[in-house]
């Protein structure tokens, strides 16, 4: 497995000198709660743990170091997998790659905004004007197919109702998924719009226990629980529609999987399950004396059923790469194109040669670490990771087996998405978040990190040593900028 850590990057970005851009509805994280997913044997204090979708970065709450993922103990490496599952769905689903469009749209929007104003000192948030294009379309209806987010967590609830509504946005009608919730322990009943944040936090929470849990009774330990809500919301809602299969993660991992591939994945994930009951899935099974041939039947059927309401997986992938490029416009960020060509091309190819490829991690590594997971170790392999980063704030990456590394700077992905929460919140975002990593990655002697790190960073643009933050503001254009 290929290893580089990003710790000294910055003997690169300092000798860049100078160089002449979402509403980003849910931050996925994973808080334990109540302790139900700490386990004092393995992590002495679990903390967040999290991906962030459009940015490329994700976070595991250890200290335990992912320098070499072959050395990381199985149930550390569980919430590993976790996240890395999200990082999939963030690059090889219809609605990942539709999600990345919108943060690409709003920020450029935010930054022509920006250079085109009156003034030197903007206001926030940035809020997208009415326009003719599908981007805003796109824009307006991302509440509707992101859906509720994923937080508050509740332990307990009951899924009261479930209901397809259309509603008016932007003078188009769209079909939106409402379910009524009810939390046990306070009484509490909410009406909330399902959709693709709790769906994916569901798909990878099904995953992960079909493979980890084996894995727990191997040590003699129960699983760590999970709070119901967002974790088995997919599975309440299969067991009020079609209770024959509720019990069957890989059925559902399925759906889910085949319901992002579509822009509106809450109502596809409805309209699937409806379809299945007809056409009586369950009976079926009995049919297949291999579960590859069943789950290979889910995905035919699935996929037929999808005709006609998704756009071509490989005509947006290639469309949303080329959006992302636009982001590094000079040769000393070629290597960041570089990845994202390979990183969209090899998800395009998974899908087109293996659509069920996250249903064989699941059936090939369950009960086993991950350097036996076989299907698994070929993606990985192929895929690489984005961003890791643990307790201990350092920060690993493992590039796609064979890529040239060079000129290739993962923590501007990152740098971006705090420009991002500047166009959103301005000075409320301060300090810049990446501060800490910055502090343990400068060279010794250098002033990388200062106060202004905490009050301005923006102001770091004629620095002779740029930060990342400093090095995509000055890179955009907005040197002399600043939010109100």
């Amino acid at each position: 497995m290929i290893e580089w850590v990003m710790k000294n990057y910055w003997n690169y970005i300092v000798s860049i000198g100078i160089v002449s851009v979402i509403l980003s509805l849910f931050f996925k994280r994973r808080k334990d709660v109540k302790n139900t997913r700490r386990d004092l044997n393995v992590i002495q204090k679990l903390g967040d743990n999290y991906y962030t979708p459009a940015f490329f970065r994700m976070k595991v709450g250890s200290k335990a170091s992912f320098r070499d993922l072959n050395k990381v103990e199985e149930r550390v490496f569980m919430y590993y997998f976790h996240e890395y599952i999200h990082f999939l769905q963030d690059v090889t689903t219809t609605y990942g790659l539709m999600n990345i469009s919108n943060t690409n749209y709003y920020i450029r929007d935010a930054v022509y905004s920006i250079e085109h104003g009156k003034s030197k000192l903007f206001g926030y948030p940035h809020v997208v004007k009415p326009k003719g294009d599908s981007g805003y379309l796109n824009h307006r209806m991302w509440r509707v197919y992101t859906g509720a987010p994923i937080e508050p967590m509740r332990e307990k609830v009951t899924l009261d109702n479930v209901e397809v509504s259309t509603v008016t946005i932007a003078k188009q009608n769209v079909d939106v998924t409402f379910i009524d919730i009810t939390d046990v322990k306070t009484g509490q009943q909410d009406r909330i719009v399902f959709g693709a944040a709790i769906m994916s936090e569901g798909m990878a929470y099904m995953m992960e226990h079909y493979v980890y849990e084996p894995v727990y009774k191997k040590y003699g330990q129960p699983y760590p629980g999970v709070p119901d809500y967002p974790y088995n919301i997919c599975q309440k809602l299969a067991e009020r529609n079609y209770p024959e299969i509720a019990q069957w993660p890989v059925v559902l991992v399925a759906l889910c999987d085949l319901s992002l591939m579509n822009y509106n994945p809450g109502l596809m994930y409805v309209r699937l399950i409806e379809h299945l009951r007809e056409i009586k899935l369950h009976e079926r099974c009995a049919q297949y004396q291999k579960i590859d041939d069943f789950v290979s039947f889910i995905y035919l059927e699935g996929l037929q059923f999808l005709k006609g309401h998704q756009h071509d997986f490989e005509t947006m992938q290639k469309y949303v790469a080329s959006e992302m490029k636009e982001y590094f416009k000079c040769k000393e960020f070629e290597g960041n194109n570089r990845w994202i060509d390979h990183v969209f091309n090899k998800g395009a190819e998974f899908r087109k040669k293996v659509p069920q490829f996250m249903i064989d991690i699941m059936l090939y590594g369950c009960g086993k670490s991950a350097q036996q997971n076989q299907c698994f170790a070929i993606l990985f392999k192929q895929m690489g990771s984005p961003l890791v980063f643990n307790d201990a704030n350092e920060a690993t990456i493992n590039p796609p087996e064979g890529f040239d590394t060079s000129n290739y700077i993962p923590e501007l992905f990152w740098a971006i998405q705090q420009m991002f929460w500047m166009f959103q919140n301005g000075k409320k975002n301060l300090p810049c978040q990446l501060k800490n990593h910055c502090l343990i990655s400068q060279p010794k002697g250098a002033a990388v990190v200062d106060s202004r790190c905490d009050t301005a960073p923006w102001s770091r643009c004629l620095d002779k040593q740029l930060c990342p933050f400093a090095v995509m503001w000055r890179h955009w254009g907005l040197t002399g900028y600043a939010p109100k």
